[in-house]
């Protein structure tokens, strides 16, 4: 690690402590008050978000596989199960690094040692398919905009959401025939000439079919799971501590928060994530202390679950991995 990585790391170190003491400071939230009901967690709702991160985990890992089945040619594919353990163990390094990048490195490093184009199959295919959660991240942002200024509640919420979600999906099909169109085009009439190497980038792209509108449909609707299941794992948090912010308006913040999480500014977006929740939060009419002590206890309760989810996913890799036994013949 160079010296400019080590201040880099230095720096969003310590912009994530400024940002979560300024939180704390100004929500004047009880540290003590916080610990008693850390201990007091229910175990249930614990294990509760601990189940719907693992099924979160097993849909980015099927995205993944359907990604890397384009890109791994004449390559062998990974044992299914291991798609969901190397997804696991980046979920775990999500909780210190970005998401995307942690779920990068423990895939390309998975694929390096199985033999595979780690960069490709295991980098560039989860920048690609982590795109998609942006995406609908992205699509979703339009329906809390409108709800913001439209005002409304649960039921406007969910019409909003809907409505985006379907306008959404069906456009992204359409947008993907047009990339294709353009990018066939453009090889086209760049074959032959010297140097063209964005001509082959874009025929790869067109011949690799990962903007097939049938693939670029199921991961939009993979990806709008993983949002319906984050919104549950916000709802899990709030039972486990016996909170009371509405999960309505949990969901209307999430997809800025899932944009916002995608800034490498701090170590695993903290600081960040969390104000981007309580500024939300507060504007849809949740008391700042409430949301604050919630998006508190959520980043303890995720990252907790996180760790269950990587040493789940340790465990179905060593399973994996383990020489299989036969019986004897007779």
């Amino acid at each position: 690690m160079t010296g400019r990585s080590i201040v880099s790391l230095g720096l969003s170190a310590g912009g994530a402590a400024v940002l979560l003491a300024l939180l704390l400071a100004t929500s004047h939230l009880d540290l003590h008050a916080l610990m008693d009901m850390v201990l007091a967690i229910r175990p249930t709702m614990l294990l509760a978000l601990i189940a719907l991160l693992a099924i979160n985990t097993l849909l980015s890992g099927e995205k993944w596989r359907l990604v890397d089945k384009r890109l791994r040619g004449q390559a062998s594919a990974l044992p299914r199960p291991l798609y969901f353990a190397l997804t696991a163990f980046g979920t775990m390094l999500g909780s210190v690094i970005p998401m995307p990048l942690g779920a990068a490195v423990t895939r390309s490093l998975g694929l390096h040692f199985h033999g595979g184009r780690g960069l490709v199959r295991g980098g560039a295919a989860t920048l690609f398919e982590q795109g998609y959660d942006l995406l609908v991240a992205a699509v979703l942002t339009s329906a809390t905009a409108a709800l913001m200024i439209l005002g409304g509640g649960p039921i406007k919420w969910i019409l909003l959401a809907g409505g985006a979600s379907i306008i959404g999906l069906l456009c992204s099909g359409v947008a993907a025939g047009l990339v294709i169109r353009i990018f066939r085009r453009f090889g086209s009439r760049r074959a032959g000439v010297p140097g063209g190497r964005l001509a082959g980038l874009a025929a790869s792209v067109v011949n690799s079919e990962l903007l097939g509108p049938t693939l670029v449909r199921r991961l939009f609707v993979l990806s709008l799971l993983r949002f319906f299941n984050l919104s549950l794992m916000a709802g899990a948090t709030t039972a486990a501590f016996g909170l009371e912010v509405p999960l309505w308006q949990l969901s209307a913040a999430l997809p800025l928060a899932m944009l916002a999480s995608a800034l490498p500014l701090t170590p695993g977006g903290l600081g960040v994530i969390e104000w981007t929740f309580v500024s939300v939060l507060v504007a849809f009419g949740t008391r700042f202390d409430a949301a604050a002590e919630w998006a508190v206890l959520n980043r303890l309760a995720v990252t907790l679950a996180g760790i269950a989810i990587g040493i789940m996913g340790a465990m179905v890799g060593l399973w994996v991995r383990a020489p299989r036994t036969t019986s004897p013949s007779a």
